[in-house]
């Protein structure tokens, strides 16, 4: 009996141990690479379709999330270096009116323009077309208006039209008074032959061209066949110091002379160019309301009858932003006249808008002056006269007028300096209604209450060199408010376009706003249509912005926080708090993705904009803030790799619309010591199907990029690097060298889903297949991560990628690996394109000692 037992005993434990070590047949197990990076999650809730690293790699399909290959390399589009320095931004400007495009690389304190739009390969990129200021920082830029608009912390912001525009004003004084002008704007701001201009035909006429900036040239198109035959020289003035002054520079024979003599100004189509002249001055037309950089052309003959000009372009420098006058008067809100009794008020009739009531200054003597008194600092003073039954004023005495403004510092007058009166008719002052105007951007003014005015204001002194005949009526005084409130144009450090207009950030007054410009014109920061928001934006400071839809995302800093404003005109300004504890970190990385975003929706597209934070990327619809870097969360924390906090706020961010991803240039730190200064590496979201390629490793870093339009409206990507070169991003390799790229599996369990009790169970895998696209050439490495093991094992065969006259390749590597987890890369230093593997594998039911 007990041998029985013993017998009996025997067999329940061989049983017993033998299933701790009992084999499986082979099996087989197939992953198509369709699950999403993520390293932030276990091995038991993730396949062998996952994936935990992605170097250099994208999805084939930009859409569908199934595969990887690798991604698009660079070349070079410059063949020479604009210098070993940092490309800090990249630019477009289109104008189609025009036929101008612009690319624009900010390096070395400099803006350099492309010679092609976009850049051609095995070209020298350009030439600088403006000098910043030393130090500058990183530029945001828009178009506004007809211009490109640039601005950048510590420097002036610019403005180009890329180098030729239509005017602004085209003004012909046919009798030689300046004041009564015909029009021409819209006869020559077009292509059309039939609208145009007839050109002054006299010596005693004047042709005025007016720009918003400086310049140094005018394209002038004339009607052929209608062209001057006779001989007369062109000369061109410029208002300087208060006076028309001859430009520099120009050549002995214009452009528009006729070929065989050279001595027949406006004989043909030709340009006229000058030397630009930082003492040209804006300036306001007598009888106008533009305030502009007025060009005077005149022509020493009697010409040809007749010419007939069809077009008018200008020619200009990238130059600083001058503010210019809205062209809206402000009425005076003291008027005073000195006499022998002592001052009199004359507001109230001079302010009411009728010619009946009105201030009389007649016989106004050396001795005495009158006084207006302002809300705003004044550049000019528009004064609205009458006579005693006619519209003329002084009409028989010689006479001068100066202004002065109160210095509180001297507690006295001081001249404004040269003034250009527009009163004036000859000799005679106060002859006509007209503005007295002077540069006043040297000129700081001070409030105080004078005479029985109970108001502190900006006052001025008006006096003239002879005592006035009689009978002098002036009925209306106003001023035109001073515009370089801050010389020569306030200090930003971005500018965007909103609904038409320019907003510049921070405000230059209320740090936690915007100024804005008046529509279409982003150099007007007076008058009421534009201003500041104030300080709508809680305590922080404004730092970024971009748009969205009609309305914009605001970022402040000090603290971090995250806005939208609302409204289209400024009484409809209004702000919402999106976030009071999140905000863009790096200003640059804000930026906006025009395209189907799918995370907030459904059933719907939406445009979102996206942006670094300190702990995350974010996304948001203007409605919702969210937080879309969970997958790569680990490159948040203080473990290498992980990005540099310190100098993280240097990242930039740019749209790649082709493979429908945003780009995010970083510092990443891979070894945790030191501190990463430069942006390194890329990590990539593909804002399609929400998932994230991990790094892109450039052998030249990104410091910059952009989405580029180019003329037959395809998309490109362009970068540039810290060498000075710019390159576009959709070739096969970087430069002609191989990109590196692999991408690993996530720990996978390989009988998970097969086989109960799967944690029981180690694995020994036998072979693995990979199922790849066709190649020329190459192959694929492979490297086994057996339970998380630091370093893997490379078996000595590849898996050849060639595959001639088919579209798919495979090929099987034999293996001797075990293990309870898995782990495998895939790696190629030619272009590979993978969609999935098979391994084979024993699974062992138990433990076993290794």
């Amino acid at each position: 009996m007990k041998k029985y037992l013993s017998i009996f005993f025997l067999l329940i434990a061989s049983i017993i141990f033998g299933a701790a070590t009992t084999q499986d047949d082979i099996k087989s197990r197939s992953y198509v690479f369709s699950d999403k990076l993520n390293r932030n999650v276990s091995f038991a809730a993730q396949s062998g379709s996952a994936v935990k690293e992605v170097y250099n790699m994208i999805r084939p399909s930009p859409g569908v999330s199934v595969g990887w290959k690798t991604r698009e390399g660079y070349t070079d589009h410059n063949t020479q270096t604009l210098g070993a320095y940092q490309i800090k931004s990249l630019h477009q400007f289109v104008n189609k009116d025009i036929g101008t495009r612009a690319f624009i690389a900010q390096a070395n304190d400099n803006l350099y323009s492309a010679t092609n739009d976009p850049p051609a390969a095995g070209t020298t990129f350009g030439s600088s077309v403006y000098a910043l200021t030393a130090s500058t920082g990183v530029a945001f830029s828009d178009r506004v208006g007809d211009d490109w608009v640039g601005a950048a912390n510590g420097t002036t912001p610019w403005a180009w039209s890329g180098g030729t525009a239509y005017p602004d004003g085209v003004l012909i004084d046919r009798a030689g008074t300046a004041t009564t002008y015909h029009n021409g704007y819209d006869k020559v701001r077009d292509t059309n032959a039939s609208t145009y201009i007839t050109w002054a035909q006299n010596a005693t006429a004047d042709v005025y061209v007016g720009f918003r900036r400086r310049l140094k040239g005018l394209n002038i198109t004339i009607t052929a066949g209608t062209g001057n035959i006779v001989a007369a020289n062109l000369s061109v003035k410029a208002m300087r110091s208060s006076a028309w002054a001859a430009v520099t520079g120009m050549p002995a024979g214009d452009g528009t002379r006729d070929t065989a003599t050279s001595t027949k100004s406006f004989n043909q189509t030709g340009a006229i160019t000058w030397t630009a002249s930082s003492l040209d001055e804006p300036y306001i037309l007598p009888g106008t309301t533009n305030h502009l950089f007025w060009y005077k052309l005149e022509l020493d003959a009697d010409v040809t009858d007749g010419i007939k000009v069809e077009k008018i372009t200008v020619i200009e420098d990238c130059q600083a932003q001058t503010n210019l006058w809205s062209g809206r008067y402000n009425q005076a809100l003291g008027v005073i006249k000195a006499t022998s009794t002592g001052y009199e008020n004359y507001t109230s009739e001079c302010v009411d808008g009728s010619d009946y009531s009105y201030m009389d200054v007649g016989g106004l003597t050396t001795s005495y002056a009158i006084y207006a008194g302002f809300s705003y600092p004044a550049f000019g003073i528009g004064l609205q006269v009458t006579g005693d039954g006619v519209n003329e004023g002084n009409v028989n005495t010689a006479a001068t007028a100066t202004v002065s403004y109160w210095n509180a510092v001297t507690s006295g007058w001081v001249s404004v300096g040269a003034i250009s009166d527009g009163t004036m008719s000859g000799t005679y002052s106060l002859n006509h209604s007209g503005l007295i105007q002077w540069n006043g951007q040297a000129i700081y003014e001070d409030k105080s209450e004078f005479a029985d005015i109970p108001l502190s204001l900006y006052w001025y002194k008006i006096a003239w060199n002879v005592t006035l005949p009689l009978k002098i009526y002036i009925w209306d005084v106003a001023q035109t408010q001073k515009p370089d409130t801050v010389v020569p144009f306030p200090k930003y450090d971005g500018i965007m376009e909103y609904n038409g207009r320019a907003i510049y950030w921070p405000g230059y007054v209320y740090k936690s706003g915007l100024d804005y410009s008046e529509e279409e014109y982003s150099y007007i920061l007076n008058g009421p249509r534009a201003g500041s928001t104030g300080n709508i934006f809680g305590p922080g400071i404004v730092n970024s912005a971009a748009k969205l839809h009609s309305y914009a995302v605001i970022s402040t800093k000090d603290p971090y926080r995250l806005y939208l404003l609302e409204g289209k005109v400024p009484g409809k300004f209004d702000e919402l708090l999106l976030s009071a504890k999140v905000g863009c970190l790096a200003p640059h990385t804000m930026v906006t993705i025009e395209d189907n975003v799918r995370i907030f929706s459904t059933d719907r597209a939406v445009h979102s904009v996206i942006f670094l934070s300190h702990d995350g990327v974010y996304l948001t619809d203007g409605m919702t803030v969210m937080n879309i870097s969970q997958a790569i969360s680990d490159l948040f924390n203080d473990t290498a790799p992980y990005i540099e906090m310190s100098t993280a706020d240097d990242s930039y961010a740019w749209i790649d619309y082709t493979e429908k991803t945003v780009h995010f240039a970083v510092p990443i730190n891979t070894t945790g010591t030191g501190t990463q200064s430069t942006l390194n590496r890329e990590i990539v979201y593909n804002y399609i199907t929400d998932e994230w390629y991990d790094q892109v490793v450039r052998a030249n870093p990104a410091a910059c990029g952009i989405d580029l339009i180019d003329s037959n409206n395809e998309r490109l990507p362009y970068i540039g690097d810290y060498a000075g070169y710019v390159y576009r991003c959709d070739g096969a390799d970087d430069s002609g060298s191989g990109v590196t790229a692999y991408v690993t599996t996530a720990d996978f369990v390989p009988v998970a889903g097969q086989l109960g009790d799967a944690l029981n169970y180690q694995s020994t895998i036998t072979s693995i297949k990979a199922k790849a696209k066709s190649k020329s050439s190459g192959a694929i490495t492979l490297t086994l991560y057996p339970d998380n093991k630091s370093t893997g094992v490379t078996p000595t065969s590849t898996i050849n990628m060639i595959s001639s006259g088919y579209g798919y390749a495979q090929g099987r590597v034999p293996v001797n690996e075990f293990g309870e987890t898995f782990s495998i890369k895939f790696q190629s230093d030619n272009p590979l394109e993978i969609y999935g593997y098979t391994i084979d594998y024993i699974p062992t039911h138990g433990t076993l000692t290794k």
